[in-house]
Formats: structure tokens, C-alpha cells, sequence
């Protein structure tokens, strides 16, 4: 079995992980996968670059060259969709109005505490968050509210209500720096943008051949990077082109970890049971997984 974890996790979570699966569920042998950044890399086909993934809580950014993970060049962060959903659904209930051929003169009231309503929210920033191609036509558009960027939605009861493009664009903090005024939350302060998250990965090297194979290799992967527009933003402000995952984080994690099986290296290190009975944790810090 192929275990994969949030990384940069608590050693002790692992090997409690660990000793569950083979405890508990009586699983033959175990080998904890890369972070998802790196398996994204090789679902892509990819064995140098940079793998870039932001699920529903957490951000992760990892370099690899030549196969070979680098331990200086991976970061997490605290930060994800959850987080961008819940700051556009605080932004729909200040910001949405009833539409004009409507009787119903209710505002919208969604609980940011009730997982329904976060779910609503979610669908409803799926469909039209967007990130801007550049910073200077964010800024040109701000405070332009023209009928043209009305956006429109209806809630599962029925009730339609209307409101500005503007408020669907929280995905652009992946763009600012951490002095974003739209996040308070001390994950999102702690946190670059991804520009800077890619530079910090590539001044991890220091021959220039490899930083350019780091820098023509970036791959994005899971739900935020979906958002219309971030990958044209991403390579405008890189300025060469990116590899993009179009299906969820999880299937890209999934055809990665596939791949990495098929190769006859990485089933070597798989821990048996009998070598877990024996050594105990210590058998996978002999097989370099922790």
C-alpha cells in the first residue's frame, strides 16, 4: 500500500499512521509516497521542475531534479480552498442584491459556520472565481461596475440574487504578497505569492542550468489553480508557459503514485510487515521515508 500525507507532517502522525495500517488493518508492506507536488510532476511525465498544489486546506510547493525530491526547496503553508471559500461567501452576503425583476427583497444570509452553506459557496466560486491576466488591468477595472460584469446565481431554494464580478476574484491572494487585505488569518500572512514560493524553490539550486529546467518545468496542480484565468496569470508573471492539471488534485496524486509504483526502484523501498515487527519505526528511517 501506498500511504500519501500532507507534508512537512509531525513524525510522530506518521508513525502512527503507520502502525494502524499494519496493526490494525493487517497491510502486508507500506511506502509513504513524495508530497503531491512531485507526484503530480510525474503524472505530468515530468522528472525535473517545480510541482505546485493548493487542495482545500493546505498549499505545498516542491522541487525536483533528475527524480530526485529537494528537501531545502519544500514549503506548506496553511492556506487553501476552504479558506477562499469562506472569504467569498463573507463577500456574497455583504455584496449580493436581490436582481431587479424580482419581488423577494430578502438579502442573502449564509452561515460561514454551516458546512451546507460553505458547500453552496464552494460550487458558486467554482463556477466564477477568476483571476485577472495582470495586476494593472485589475486595478483599472476596480471600481468599474458596468451591467457587463453582473454576475448572476441562484441558491438551492430557488432565490436568485445578483452581484459584482469583483467579489468572485479572492483567488488573486495566490497573487499578493502576504500583506493581502482580504486574509487576516495568520496562515495566509505567513504565506508569499506563488511567484515568490517559485523563485524561493529555484534559488535553491545553484547551477543555472538546472534553475532554468526548475523554471520551464512548473506544474500546478488542484481545485484553487482551477479558477479561470491562474494559469494565464501564472505564466504571464513567469513569462514562459506551465503545465497545468486539468483533473482534481486527488486523480493527478492517485496516476502519480501508479506510475511511481511501476518503478522497480521505488518498490524497494517498501517496509514489510516482518521488518516493522522486527525494527519497529525505526525500519522506516533505515529505508529514508521519514
Amino acid at each position: 500500500m501506498i500511504l500519501h500525507e500532507a507534508p512537512l507532517n509531525p513524525q510522530t502522525h506518521t508513525e502512527r499512521l503507520v502502525q494502524v495500517h499494519f496493526e490494525s488493518f493487517g497491510t502486508p508492506s507500506i511506502l509513504m509516497s513524495p508530497p503531491s507536488g512531485y507526484l503530480s510532476l510525474l503524472y505530468n511525465g515530468r522528472t525535473s521542475g517545480v510541482g505546485f498544489d493548493s487542495g482545500a486546506e493546505i498549499t505545498s510547493i516542491v522541487g525536483v531534479f533528475d527524480g530526485l525530491l529537494l528537501p531545502s526547496s519544500l514549503k506548506r503553508y496553511d492556506f487553501g480552498g476552504r479558506d477562499i471559500t469562506v472569504t467569498t461567501l463573507i463577500q456574497m452576503n455583504q455584496n449580493s442584491r436581490p436582481p431587479s425583476d424580482k419581488e423577494h427583497i430578502v438579502r442573502m444570509r449564509l452561515d460561514p459556520t454551516s458546512w451546507q452553506h460553505r458547500y453552496i459557496a464552494d460550487g458558486i466560486k467554482t463556477k466564477y472565481a477568476y483571476v485577472n491576466n495582470d495586476k494593472s488591468n485589475n486595478k483599472a477595472k476596480t471600481g468599474n461596475t458596468k451591467k457587463s460584469t453582473t454576475v448572476r446565481f441562484e441558491l438551492p431554494d430557488g432565490t436568485s440574487y445578483e452581484t459584482e464580478r469583483q467579489v468572485f476574484d479572492i483567488t488573486e491572494a495566490y497573487f499578493e504578497d502576504s500583506s493581502s487585505s482580504k486574509f487576516t488569518t495568520r496562515s495566509k500572512c505567513e504565506m508569499p505569492s506563488v511567484l515568490n514560493l517559485i523563485n524561493q524553490v529555484t534559488s535553491s539550486v545553484s547551477q543555472s542550468t538546472a534553475c532554468d529546467v526548475l523554471l520551464n518545468n512548473v506544474c500546478i496542480s488542484g481545485g484553487s489553480v482551477q479558477a479561470n484565468g491562474f494559469a494565464s496569470r501564472l505564466e504571464s508573471e513567469l513569462g514562459r508557459d506551465i503545465i497545468k492539471s486539468d483533473r482534481l488534485a486527488c486523480s493527478t496524486v492517485f496516476g502519480g503514485a501508479s506510475l511511481l509504483y511501476e518503478l522497480r526502484a521505488f518498490r524497494l523501498q517498501f517496509v514489510s510487515r516482518k521488518s516493522y515487527d522486527e525494527f519497529g519505526a525505526s525500519a522506516l528511517y533505515s529505508r529514508g521515508l521519514l
